[in-house]
């Protein structure tokens, strides 16, 4: 149960990848350090993503345009 939890409450939340995507790897959100899996495409350390969704137990991530 805490893990639809964790992704109920991460839905719609931006995050910064800290290891690459491809497709799994880790994403920062805030102060928790989450296990994700990038929509589509590899993603490299620092990207700005946000939770779309789940792929099974985990959080389902696409790339943000770089802030300007």
């Amino acid at each position: 149960a805490s893990h639809q939890r964790q992704e109920a409450s991460l839905m719609g939340q931006v995050g910064v990848t800290i290891s690459p995507l491809r497709p799994g790897g880790k994403a920062r959100f805030g102060e928790e350090i989450v296990d994700v899996i990038a929509a589509g495409e590899l993603l490299p350390v620092g990207a700005r993503v946000r939770v779309i969704g789940s792929s099974g137990a985990q959080p389902l991530v696409e790339p943000l345009p770089p802030q300007t």
